[in-house]
């Protein structure tokens, strides 16, 4: 069968990175329209991540056999492993990163890189992509420290995707979403620009809301809604401050808008969940 020929565009980059005792990273990049080798089995000497981020490629390698690469499929070829990979009807995008060193033969050592398991399918894509560039973020020094930094940085990378293959819930087995709500828990009385907030997960605004809605049943603005309000419900039992008091600690306009908020969320207007809770919660009788 005639190859078919490809014109790949690539953001590729040679690591100016001191090579350290413990590793280093040799080199990564963005491929778009790769045709991959395609014949023939290839042996490198180091590691690589492979991140699908679109297309369709078919892999094989003498330990696993054959499988079919998606968008979301991030591929660990180890050193030594006979390979190939490619496909007949089209190029595909991939990130991909080059790295080699003792720390990394360790984890490999105790299978927490399993050469038999090399494929593991993450998303969202934009996120996983974002988390797997910042590995190789700071070239411009080429430092020591720097250096040991990217190697922490990768290796806290390896941990995501192992908690993503083996949590049982949906928090660990998705970091951006418990980084979501980490963010969206913590300084409730700031605005959150959602722009900017979803750029820093790796997504767009719509896809976030998208995301965020079908994991925890609420759109992100709902859920931080809640967590506002059920702050306020706090320092209204514990602090016995007034509503305007709670009102400018949270952030609000206005009383007003808060109490609106408050009621339109609990039911209730912040009086009558006094009431109840002193209800609820009689003081103790002295012995």
């Amino acid at each position: 069968m005639k190859r078919k020929s490809f014109r790949a565009k690539t953001d590729d980059y040679i690591s100016n990175a001191t090579r350290t005792p413990l590793g280093t990273i040799l080199r990564h990049g963005l491929w778009r329209n790769s045709g991959g080798p395609n014949f023939g089995r290839r042996f490198v000497k180091y590691f690589c991540f492979v991140y699908t981020i679109g297309g369709e490629a078919e892999y094989e390698d003498e330990v696993i056999g054959e499988r079919r690469l998606v968008p979301g499929d991030l591929l660990l070829i180890h050193p030594g492993v006979g390979h190939r990979y490619g496909n007949g009807i089209g190029g595909w995008d991939e990130y991909f990163i080059l790295f080699e060193g003792p720390l990394f033969e360790l984890w490999k050592e105790k299978k927490l890189l399993d050469v038999r398991q090399p494929i593991v399918h993450l998303e969202p894509v934009p996120y996983w992509q974002k988390r797997l560039a910042e590995c190789a973020e700071g070239e411009e020094r080429s430092d020591l420290a720097s250096n040991l930094k990217r190697l922490v940085d990768l290796q806290g990378f390896i941990t995501e995707v192992i908690a993503a293959q083996s949590a049982p819930d949906r928090m660990n087995a998705r970091p951006w979403l418990l980084q979501a709500c980490r963010r969206l828990e913590s300084n409730l009385a700031e605005p959150i620009d959602w722009n900017k907030f979803s750029r820093s997960l790796g997504l767009s605004t719509g896809m976030f809301r998208k995301l965020f809605t079908q994991s925890m049943g609420v759109s992100p603005g709902r859920y931080r809604s809640a967590k506002i309000i059920d702050r306020a419900c706090h320092l209204s039992v514990d602090s016995h401050k007034l509503g305007k008091e709670i009102a400018l600690e949270l952030g609000f306009a206005t009383e007003q808008h808060f109490s609106r908020r408050f009621k339109e969320i609990t039911g209730l207007t912040l009086s009558q969940f006094r009431r109840q809770w002193i209800v609820g919660h009689p003081p103790a009788v002295p012995e």
